[in-house]
């Protein structure tokens, strides 16, 4: 979302380079799974190779010198937001390749930006502008078509069938 300023930017495109490699994710994710558990194919990619490509940054070690003078409270805090926000949900993710197909899985993943809308609204008191409640609907619509579409709902309307060539 642009926000204040519509200004097209490095964090717009590298923003739009994250979501093309997380769609990655369930394509590589069902085909690894295939020859490994779960399990370690969380932990390899979201610890080892996420600090392998970190170590080659300059910042990091700015930023974790930072982090290490923090207070023990505030390392407690970053450990739990690495866990809960970004293995735990990867994890499950996973865990749900397994028994869904990767399409399918995928598309629960559209929520993850409207609950990062509620929970900025309800524990941030941010609030939203016209063009960001505009990328509310717009996700809104898309889950909706796709769930449309992929024929999981129980009865898709005529004007949405495919045509069927006999």
């Amino acid at each position: 979302m642009a926000g204040d300023g519509a200004q097209v930017n490095w964090g717009i495109g590298l923003g739009l380079l994250a979501g093309v490699c997380y769609s990655l994710y369930g394509v590589l994710g069902k085909r690894a799974m295939h020859y490994a558990h779960p399990a370690p194919l969380v932990f390899f990619t979201s610890i080892v190779i996420s600090a392998s490509v970190l170590l080659l940054l300059p910042e990091t070690y700015h930023t974790y010198s930072k982090l290490l003078s923090l207070p023990v409270l505030s390392l407690s805090y970053a450990l739990g937001l690495a866990l809960i926000g970004t293995v735990v949900p990867f994890a499950l993710y996973m865990k749900a390749l397994e028994k869904l197909p990767a399409s399918r899985a995928s598309v629960f993943t559209i929520f993850e930006p409207l609950t990062a809308i509620a929970l900025a609204i309800l524990l941030l008191n941010q609030s939203l502008s016209l063009v960001q409640y505009l990328g509310v609907m717009l996700i809104l619509l898309a889950a909706l078509f796709n769930a449309l579409l992929n024929g999981t709902t129980t009865r898709v309307p005529r004007w949405l069938r495919r045509r069927q060539k006999v």
